[in-house]
């Protein structure tokens, strides 16, 4: 704080003063008992429509506020400051914050002081605010042109807000470290579709602000005024609140093009994962926990005779024979108890269409703790024929080796 030099001595004028009162954004204003002005300041001339300064001698009695108001009348009583609040000022979205003080003059008068602070609730940023059509985690809901349309709405209905000449916003570019020209709305001198970091300068007509969500920077608000406007008291909380939505509007961008990517990746490997098991000559499927097909490849009806659509309606069990169920069912238990879900093998007779059975060898992961189910199944019916066969020849032949050895022995 600043000593004065002496008693009653000052550095500053009273001149000095109001012209400080005169350059703030609020509304300064003293009174009498009577509710008579004594003292306002350039705003609150402005908002009381008054033409002079000097018109507390003839003009009095023109002011609106010529009567000293109840609540007023009490801050004077008691001698305490008071806060107020009130919405809708003259049907307008505006909201005023008013802090009164009881004062004492030179001459021992009372005196009331007030200040006046507007809080517009612009539209367009309550609309914003409020809007949450954006939404990355439906595909269907977010389109590019769109948004990027809807922002560049935005950032014109705010440039009309501010008085500005032309405003743009800039993605930030973390691999390549530069920003990236993404909207632009007005006349901007200069303009860059590009913006390297070590670039940036702030001057008296050309502002810039870092864009932020969650304390990442995301990307850049760029803001000129024009010659006229140099001069004209720029809100810096309407620019914090722009930056703060355009920020998210950003991420939910970034957000979206990195889920795009991901589920276009996720597709193609879904793609060839299916292309495969189509071409593989092995049964493949997925089962739920409650034992009811989710998927089969085409191989199914080629082995077993039926549909894809058959097979939907089916349970895995219900094509089991019912020789072979009781081992089914003691494996799938023996794996749940001992959490053992990662590979269950085992061989049963399968039911096909024609009623006929085939030998099948199944192989069987499972994932989600047991809930879902992937089978690989290869139909050994042929290798059990054959087997049988090779078997039925050997004790054939065993049978007739063991018969000439009797005839040798009975003619010996």
């Amino acid at each position: 704080m600043v000593k004065r030099q002496g008693k009653g001595k000052r550095e500053y004028t009273i001149e000095d003063l109001e012209k400080l009162l005169d350059s703030l954004p609020y509304r300064i204003w003293i009174k009498d008992e009577e509710g008579r002005y004594k003292y306002t300041n350039r705003l609150a001339n402005e908002t009381l429509e008054l033409e002079d300064k000097n018109f507390f001698m003839e003009q009095t009695l023109n002011v609106k506020d010529k009567e000293i108001s109840d609540n007023e009348r009490k801050i004077l009583e008691d001698k305490i400051m008071s806060f107020s609040k009130r919405d809708k000022i003259d049907e307008e979205e505006a909201s005023l914050e008013t802090y009164t003080v009881p004062l004492i003059s030179s001459n021992n008068t009372n005196l009331i002081g007030g200040f006046v602070r507007e809080i517009t609730k612009n539209k367009t940023l309550e609309f914003i605010e409020q809007d949450n059509s954006i939404n990355i985690y439906n595909k269907h809901k977010y389109d590019e042109l769109k948004n990027k349309e809807r922002l560049k709405q935005i950032i014109s209905d705010f440039k009309k807000l501010i008085d500005a000449q032309g405003i743009s916003v800039y993605i930030y570019n973390s691999q390549k470290d530069i920003f990236e020209n993404y909207v632009k709305s007005g006349f901007i001198n200069n303009f860059k579709e590009i913006i390297l970091k070590n670039s940036i300068n702030n001057t008296t007509f050309n502002k810039f602000y870092c864009i932020r969500c969650e304390n990442e920077l995301v990307g850049l608000l760029n803001i000129q005024y024009s010659e006229e406007d140099k001069c004209k008291y720029k809100n810096e909380d309407y620019i914090k609140s722009i930056c703060d939505i355009i920020g998210i509007i950003i991420d939910n961008k970034c957000l979206y093009s990195t889920l795009k990517k991901e589920l276009s990746k996720r597709m193609e490997s879904e793609k060839e994962l299916e292309m495969f098991l189509e071409t593989a000559t092995d049964l493949c499927g997925i089962v739920s926990d409650d034992g009811h097909f989710v998927k089969v490849t085409n191989n199914w009806t080629e082995v077993l005779g039926w549909s894809r659509k058959e097979l939907m309606n089916m349970k895995c069990t219900d094509l089991v024979h019912k020789d072979d169920l009781p081992k089914v069912y003691d494996l799938i238990t023996l794996a749940y108890e001992y959490n053992q879900w990662k590979y269950v093998g085992f061989i049963d007779r399968c039911l096909c269409k024609n009623g006929e059975y085939k030998t099948i060898e199944w192989n069987s992961s499972y994932i989600n703790g047991g809930k879902t189910i992937i089978i690989t199944g290869k139909d050994i019916t042929n290798y059990n024929k054959l087997e049988l066969e090779n078997k039925r020849l050997e004790n054939a032949i065993e049978l007739e080796s063991l018969k000439t050895q009797f005839f040798c022995k009975f003619i010996s």
